[in-house]
């Protein structure tokens, strides 16, 4: 890590840190995993993960998704495999 080889201070990793979250709360809606959302995910592994080689973070990705969205919702992702799988579910998307 950057701060432990001395490449920058604690105040500035602070200030970095402070910077990206103002940023985060203004323009994205932040929510914490909940085990509800691990669960959703786990069953999502269990249905599409083979088939569709989902990783963990595709799952819990979906498993967000599914929860929040609403019914006007565009799920928007570069990854053509998760995009695919989503388009099955039936969510809108817009691949980049």
């Amino acid at each position: 890590m950057i701060l432990r080889t001395g490449e920058i201070t604690a105040d500035t990793l602070d200030a970095v840190k402070n910077r990206f979250f103002a940023d985060c709360s203004s323009r994205f809606v932040v929510i914490h995993v909940a085990s509800f959302i691990v669960d959703a995910a786990l069953d999502i592994m269990n249905t599409h993960g083979r088939a569709n080689h989902l990783f963990s973070l595709d799952a819990l990705q979906i498993a967000t998704l599914s929860i929040i969205a609403e019914k006007d919702t565009t799920f928007v992702c570069a990854d053509k495999r998760l995009t695919a799988l989503v388009r099955t579910i039936g969510t809108p998307v817009l691949e980049l």
